[in-house]
């Protein structure tokens, strides 16, 4: 009998129980469809994750079984600062199930937020190695110059021209793909290789995966974005008002299980993108049905009144940014008649 899917998270032991939502939600939008873990050095695990994980049915895996540690210790950090190197280990995972016979895994980043049942088919890879939300990127300017580039191809660990950048919050993979090409190593040597010509360069992580997945014989398959939906964006709503998103995807540092910060509003509104902060009380209502969320998280779920007084703080804040570029319209015109 074939194995389930298996669906996982990783990193340091501070993803822990937004990790432990992510797959929670995923499991209970999908009944049954997955085997669901989290992975970080086991040394940080307490006898209360434990017994969250026992009542959600999420399983552990020690980091150290994968035997990673010391290669993933040696390569310098990214310069965002924002991830531990510990994210790596994402990418170890799929040839460490292939051993323990699953055919596909499916990585999760810690901010997912599961709102509908997926149909497998449109997720898993069905011919290459990996299956996500794939875009495209300039890579130069990530801060990987041409010549770094041009070194890359030649060493033939990247090819120009592959459409093959994924965000890495949902990606799917076959495991025996991965297995058969030393997939993780090979990521490595990529991330290596990155570190030392392009230091400066943006989310190497990321690049490091694009470069590698350039690399494989038939690129990777696309997968439809409302499995990777980002908060910066609004989503399409049906006519009963719910969303059609798969996974809402808590990009940037304004997560939902930190304290809100109505200052931080401005920026957001003046980049087009207030509407990041709506999608806060959705996942705080589906958290705080965990026995363990007061334990993990400080935040309460959100009220109606307190909802729509975030809202009401948002749509200030772009009224305001159209009456000051409606000024500052005034005065263009005004100008343009002398």
């Amino acid at each position: 009998m074939e194995c389930k899917p298996a669906l996982f998270v990783a990193g340091d032991e501070r993803i822990f129980f937004p990790a432990l939502v992510a797959l929670d939600s995923i499991k209970a939008n999908n009944p049954d469809q997955f085997d669901c873990f989290i992975c970080f050095d086991g040394s940080k695990l307490t006898s209360e994750m434990t017994a969250a994980l026992e009542y959600h049915q999420i399983q552990f895996i020690d980091s150290k079984l994968l035997g990673v540690d010391e290669k993933i210790s040696q390569l310098p950090k990214m310069n965002e600062g924002r991830w531990p190197i510990e994210i790596l280990l994402n990418w170890a995972l799929p040839e460490y199930f292939y051993a323990k016979g699953y055919k596909h895994s499916i990585k999760v980043d810690y901010d997912i937020l599961c709102i509908r049942p997926y149909v497998l088919s449109d997720v898993l890879p069905q011919r290459t190695v990996a299956r996500g939300l794939v875009f495209d990127i300039n890579v130069e300017k990530e801060g990987v110059s041409k010549h770094v580039i041009q070194t890359a191809i030649k060493e033939g660990i990247f090819k120009e021209g592959v459409r093959a950048y994924m965000n890495a919050g949902f990606i799917a993979f076959n495991n025996q793909l991965c297995e058969e090409s030393r997939f993780f190593e090979r990521l490595l040597k990529i991330y290596s290789f990155i570190s030392i010509h392009s230091p400066g360069a943006k989310l190497i992580e990321q690049l490091a995966v694009f470069f590698t997945f350039t690399t494989f014989d038939g690129g990777v398959e696309e997968l439809d974005a409302l499995y990777n939906h980002r908060v910066r964006w609004g989503v399409l709503v049906d006519e009963n008002l719910h969303l059609t998103a798969k996974n809402i995807h808590y990009i940037t540092s304004i997560k939902p299980w930190s304290p809100f910060d109505r200052l931080a509003i401005r920026s957001f509104v003046n980049a087009r993108q207030g509407v990041l902060f709506s999608y806060r009380a959705i996942w705080l209502e589906y958290a705080a049905k965990s026995p363990w969320f007061k334990s993990f998280c400080n935040e309460e779920p959100m009220s109606q009144e307190q909802t729509l007084g975030m809202n009401i703080i948002i749509f200030h804040n772009y009224n305001q940014r159209i009456l000051e570029l409606e000024a500052k319209l005034k005065d263009i015109q005004q100008l343009a008649r002398i």
